[in-house]
C-alpha cells in the first residue's frame, strides 16, 4: 500500500489544481474544465515536475480520464431523444452526422487529419469537453493532442455562447434560435448560458435539444471510430475499431440509466463524482501541455476548429429552412 502511494503521489498535483478550478468556477463562473486545463498548463510550464511524481500525473491523465468517462454515462438517457419530436430528431441526426463526415473530409482534403482534428470535430458534433474525453483514450495517447483540442473547443464554445444570443435574433425567431443554440454550442454549460440569456423559453428549448444531442454520444463514438478507422486505413495513423473497458462500461451504464429508474440523489452524486474525476484528469493533461508547441500548432488547428463550427452553424440554418 505504501509503495502504491509513493508511486502515484504525483496525483496530488492535479487534485490540488482541480480544487482551485472549482473555487474559480464558484467565484468567477469560469468553466471548471477550462480552468483546470489552464491551471495545469501554467503549473506545468513554470514548475518542473520531479521524476518521482510523473507516474502519478500520467495515471491521472490516463486511468482517471477513462474512469470519468464511465461516470459520464449517468448523464445519458436515450429517452431524451423521444421528447424532441420527428423534425428535431431529424435535424439532430443530420447535424451530428454532417459534422462527423465533414471533419473527416476536410481532414483528408486539407491535411488536417489526425487525432487533434478528430477530437475537435467530435467535440463540436456532440458535447465539447465530455465528448473529447470519451473519445480521446481510444484515438490518442498524446496528452498534447488532447489538451490542444480541449482548449480550442472550449474557446469556440465560449465565443459562441457570447455571440449567438446577440446575433441570432437578427436572423432567427426564438424557436429557431433555441434550436440553433442546442444543436451547435459545444457544452451543456454553453447552451444554458446562451439560451437563458435570451429568455426562459429559448433556454428550455435549447437545453432539451442539447440533452438529445448528448444522448447520441454512445452511438456517435462507435460511428466515428469506424469512420476514422476506414478513412485512415492506408495511412500510418490507422485507428483500430476497439472496445476498451471504459467504453463497454459507458454503454452498459447508459442503457441501465435509460431503462431503470435510479434515485435522483444517486444520479446527482454519480454525475458530481464523474465531473470531479474529469476535472482532475484535465488538470493532469494541462500539465503535459507545452506552450511552445501550442504556439507552433495552435493557429493551424484554430482555423480548422473555427471552420468546422461555422459549417455546422450554416448546415443547421439550412436544415431549419428545409425541415421546419
Amino acid at each position: 500500500m505504501i509503495q502504491y502511494l509513493k508511486k502515484y503521489k504525483g496525483a496530488i498535483i492535479p487534485i490540488l489544481l482541480a480544487t482551485i478550478a472549482y473555487a474559480v468556477n464558484h467565484f468567477f463562473g469560469l468553466s471548471i474544465i477550462l480552468a483546470a486545463l489552464i491551471f495545469g498548463m501554467i503549473y506545468g510550464n513554470l514548475v518542473k515536475i520531479p521524476l518521482s511524481q510523473i507516474p502519478g500525473v500520467a495515471w491521472s491523465s490516463g486511468f482517471i480520464l477513462e474512469l470519468a468517462t464511465v461516470g459520464m454515462a449517468f448523464s445519458i438517457n436515450y429517452l431524451n431523444l423521444l421528447e424532441l419530436g420527428p423534425s428535431l430528431i431529424l435535424m439532430l441526426l443530420g447535424t451530428v452526422i454532417f459534422v462527423l463526415l465533414i471533419t473527416i473530409w476536410i481532414g483528408k482534403r486539407f491535411k488536417f487529419n489526425g487525432p487533434i482534428g478528430w477530437l475537435i470535430g467530435f467535440g463540436t458534433a456532440i458535447c465539447g469537453s465530455s465528448a473529447i474525453a470519451a473519445l480521446a483514450p481510444s484515438v490518442s495517447k498524446n496528452k498534447q493532442d488532447i489538451a490542444l483540442s480541449l482548449a480550442l473547443v472550449n474557446l469556440l464554445g465560449l465565443i459562441g455562447m457570447i455571440a449567438l444570443p446577440k446575433l441570432g435574433l437578427l436572423w432567427f425567431n426564438e424557436t429557431e434560435l433555441g434550436t440553433l443554440i442546442g444543436l451547435s454550442l459545444h457544452s451543456v454549460g454553453n447552451v444554458v448560458g446562451a439560451g437563458f440569456e435570451v429568455n426562459d423559453s429559448v433556454g428550455e428549448l435549447s437545453l432539451m435539444v442539447k440533452l438529445g444531442r448528448v444522448a447520441l454520444l454512445t452511438p456517435a463514438i462507435f460511428l466515428f471510430q469506424f469512420l476514422i478507422g476506414s478513412s485512415s486505413s492506408n495511412s500510418q495513423q490507422k485507428v483500430k475499431f476497439t472496445f476498451p473497458w471504459y467504453l463497454i462500461g459507458f454503454v452498459l451504464i447508459s442503457l441501465l440509466v435509460t431503462f431503470i429508474h435510479f434515485p435522483e440523489d444517486f444520479l446527482y452524486w454519480a454525475k458530481w463524482i464523474s465531473n470531479a474525476l474529469l476535472t482532475v484528469a484535465m488538470a493532469a493533461i494541462g500539465l503535459s501541455m507545452k506552450l511552445n508547441k501550442v504556439v507552433v500548432t495552435g493557429k493551424k488547428w484554430l482555423v480548422f476548429a473555427s471552420l468546422i463550427f461555422i459549417l455546422q452553424l450554416l448546415f443547421i440554418a439550412g436544415m431549419m429552412q428545409v425541415v421546419q
